[in-house]
């Protein structure tokens, strides 16, 4: 089940990223606890911060718009103790010559420290 974490007045400023754990810290037995949170409004500016660090691109605003016009569960951030430290954004897609629709990865990013501990797979 999808965990969604309360939303925050868009007033507030963003938490800063997570100071990240020990790269042993990851390799523990016990599973992280993860909130997977649908992009929004009030979350938006965490998720334009994780592609600045995560990827060597800069998305146009453009991209952000599509973020926000996305079916519901195509655009996540992912918490741990309250920090982003992951984002998947997807789009769908109808090809013209095809009856089906296809889902398209955009983006789908993890800070380093949390790779390896099963945030994206």
């Amino acid at each position: 089940p999808l965990l969604n974490r309360p939303s925050r007045p868009s007033s507030a400023p963003p938490p800063p990223l997570p100071k990240h754990p020990p790269r042993n810290d990851m390799a523990r037995a016990t599973p992280l606890h993860l909130d997977w949170v649908d992009v929004n409004p009030h979350n938006i500016e965490h998720l334009r911060r994780l592609n600045t660090v995560l990827f060597p691109v800069r998305y146009s605003e453009s991209f952000y718009k599509e973020v926000m016009k996305a079916p519901r569960d195509t655009a996540k951030l992912v918490y741990h103790n309250g920090a982003p430290i992951a984002t998947v954004c997807c789009r769908v897609e109808s090809p013209p010559d095809s009856s089906h629709r296809q889902l398209y990865i955009m983006t789908l990013g993890v800070l380093a420290p949390y790779r390896g501990a099963g945030v994206g797979g």
